[in-house]
């Protein structure tokens, strides 16, 4: 993945005419699962940060943001959100946010990439 001169960028055909940069520290992991390549560093000023593929997932400085979004706002829109069904999401962030309501009795994750859930598990072990 790309890290020059002790940065990463994040430079790719999704965001033509953008990039984004962050200091690294130290690379914790390195792997490549049957689906992506995962990486988990320590950045100088977001903490530690989760890409797949070469692209940055979260940080932890902000994941909140992403993280309170996809899950409270469907939760708040539903009548009765006993039952949520979290696709992806093997960080744990949205799966963290929907077991803060008091209606939702169960939650279940469908992630296909148990790498994903492992580095998280073992790197951002707060979620």
């Amino acid at each position: 993945m790309p890290i020059v001169d002790g940065w990463f960028i994040e430079k790719n055909d999704l965001w033509p005419g953008y990039a984004n940069s962050l200091k690294v520290k130290e690379v914790l992991f390195e792997g490549k699962s049957d689906y992506q390549d995962v990486m988990v560093f320590d950045s100088e000023t977001f903490g530690r940060v989760l890409i797949l593929d070469g692209v940055i997932q979260f940080t932890e400085k902000d994941e909140f943001s992403y993280q309170e979004m996809i899950a409270h706002l469907p939760i708040a829109a539903h009548p009765n959100p006993e039952r949520v069904l979290v696709i992806g999401g093997g960080d744990g962030g949205v799966i963290r946010e929907a077991a803060k309501h008091d209606k939702v009795k169960s939650v279940v994750l469908c992630e296909i990439d148990q790498m994903v859930i492992d580095t998280s598990k073992k790197y951002f072990p707060s979620r």
